[in-house]
């Protein structure tokens, strides 16, 4: 069906009602403007979604804490935690490994998804040491659970940096993973 991009309608009610039963209701929908609908079709369907897919995502009940320079980084690194408390120690001496300058192009974004361990304060506190060794970072805290993908989309949000990089509290990069080429300073 999708090589040809034709399907007989018989088929495609079939495969709708098969959708509709497994509560892919929305995929049904999708179903035939792929195959019925016009360009224009799709457009204004994608045009009614898009407030579905921002990622500029309200931070209401959230708080946020900068440990960022006012210059805007190059480079933004979107750390999503959940109960990493024991591991944020380790995680920032690797940072403050970094070259100078590597730490002078970057930011760390840290979205903290509700932890219920001790990871706000584990790492605020280490954040404002970190910051004396020119890690620039930004902290927010959601006031509920949050997967990892909408935690990214929002550090995305509110990054300043023009290139992207994701990381967990449990990994670990080169002090010279972030490079300075022409194009980035």
């Amino acid at each position: 069906m999708r090589l040809t991009g034709r399907i007989n309608s018989e088929k495609l009610a079939e495969i709708q009602a098969i959708l509709v039963r497994n509560n892919f209701v929305e995929e049904a929908k999708v179903a035939a403007l792929l195959f019925l609908g016009s360009n224009d079709d799709m457009y204004h369907y994608l045009l009614g979604r898009k407030r579905n897919f921002s990622l500029v995502l309200p931070i209401e009940n959230s708080e946020i804490v900068d440990f960022r320079r006012v210059k805007p980084a190059k480079v933004s690194i979107i750390v999503s935690v959940y109960n990493g408390a024991d591991k944020i120690d380790t995680f920032l001496s690797g940072l403050e490994r970094f070259t100078e300058r590597s730490k002078a192009i970057s930011e760390i974004v840290f979205v903290d998804s509700n932890s219920p361990d001790n990871t706000r304060e584990v790492l605020l506190a280490r954040l404002q040491q970190a910051k004396q060794r020119g890690i620039d970072a930004l902290y927010v805290r959601t006031s509920k659970r949050e997967t990892i993908q909408r935690a990214w989309n929002r550090g995305i949000g509110i990054s300043n940096g023009h290139y992207l990089a994701f990381l967990g509290v449990d990994e670990m990069k080169r002090p010279d993973a972030i490079r300075s080429s022409g194009r980035l300073s």
